[in-house]
């Protein structure tokens, strides 16, 4: 019987299944780092990144990072937005590098280990204000929130006394993207089960950021 040979290269599908498998503990073990660098780079350039996603709901319900998460979550409002090149900096002081850069969405990974953490950027559109970020085939994925939804923030201890900032308040953003967020979904798929997909014509461009539409945006 013939072996197909394993492709162990960086894009190999044997590498993807090891880093898959490695980011649960690994967020456990570093999510923690990622969040302190995250947060001190963003002080020394003076924007303020607030949790999101996945680490937003551990942040509320469970009180920590969940179990079975596998990345770190952070929003940037658009006004913050225009340092990008300056937290890009920061972080890469630390270690980091942005291994996705994007339009309206920036990936950093540590060069120790497989974690990512996601940077998506929040903005004004028509009377919403939106997530999208640009696919590699040229469409574009985004969420849709309500326009004041993002208007405050709120620091507060997470973590063991790391100062971190929060939508004040969260709940009805988790509500808008998880439904009933209090009870755990073991069937929830981030990929696809998001309520409020935003949904324009298949070839629409993605909508442009318009920078001080709204106070912070």
């Amino acid at each position: 019987m013939t072996t197909a040979p394993q492709r162990t290269g960086p894009s190999g599908w044997f590498n993807r299944v090891i880093m898959r498998r490695d980011r649960g503990p690994t967020l456990a073990r570093n999510g923690r780092r990622y969040l302190r660098d995250v947060y001190a780079a963003s002080r020394e350039v003076g924007i303020t990144p607030f949790l999101m996603w996945g680490t937003l709901l551990g942040c509320v319900r469970d009180k920590g990072l969940m179990a079975h998460d596998y990345d770190v979550d952070i929003g940037l409002r658009s006004g913050d937005y225009a340092k990008k090149d300056a937290l890009i900096a920061a972080m890469r002081r630390r270690g980091y590098r942005a291994s996705w850069d994007r339009r309206y969405k920036i990936r950093f990974i540590h060069r120790l280990h497989s974690l990512h953490m996601d940077v998506d950027v929040f903005y004004p559109f028509e009377d919403k204000v939106i997530c999208a970020a640009v696919e590699d085939g040229g469409g574009f994925i985004g969420e849709v929130f309500e326009a004041d939804m993002f208007d405050r923030l709120k620091e507060i201890d997470f973590l063991d006394g790391l100062r971190v900032f929060i939508p004040d308040p969260p709940e009805p953003i988790l509500a808008a993207i998880y439904g009933e967020w209090q009870v755990p979904d073991p069937n929830y798929r981030s990929g696809t089960d998001l309520r409020n997909r935003l949904v324009l014509p298949a070839d629409a461009p993605i909508p442009p950021l318009r920078p001080r539409l709204r106070p912070g945006y």
